[in-house]
């Protein structure tokens, strides 16, 4: 990956366990992160342009899908992989239709994730987008937090 960003990796779940586990993985890959428990939290942070976005569909205030129709319809250099337990059918339907790069089943192994992002980096075309990205910091630990 050399001249290019770091990856930053949008963590979208209402389940804080989830975003905990998933933001020290990714950190301990050397990842940047932020993480959103809502659509409107989703949307917001997709502001500090990650180049990744790791997305449950089940959120309070709506579902993944309403994310992921802002990410396509706004042509935004996202990649996108769905993770969800969901099983309703309209739902799963709705997101098929707006092509995520990837769905991870629940419960699903963090490992896959990371592996998810590596891939998909190499695969990027290089962009002034992910150039513009922000550099990855870290704690003493080498965990980034989450919380904002």
């Amino acid at each position: 990956m050399a001249g290019r960003a770091h990856p930053h990796v949008l963590i979208v779940d209402d389940e804080e366990s989830i975003q905990d586990v998933l933001s020290m993985v990714f950190g301990r890959a050397g990842f940047q992160t932020t993480c959103a428990a809502s659509v409107a939290e989703a949307v917001e942070n997709l502001s500090r342009r990650p180049t990744h976005l790791t997305l449950d569909l089940n959120l309070p205030d709506g579902n993944g899908a309403q994310v992921l129709r802002h990410v396509r319809h706004g042509r935004l250099p996202i990649r996108v992989a769905v993770v969800t337990g969901a099983m309703e059918l309209g739902l799963l339907a709705e997101v098929s239709r707006l092509q995520p790069d990837h769905t991870f089943q629940k419960p699903f192994r963090p490992a896959e994730l990371v592996t998810w992002v590596h891939e998909t980096t190499r695969q990027r075309p290089h962009s002034s987008y992910e150039m513009g990205a922000p550099p990855v910091s870290s704690t003493s630990t080498g965990e980034l937090p989450c919380r904002i």
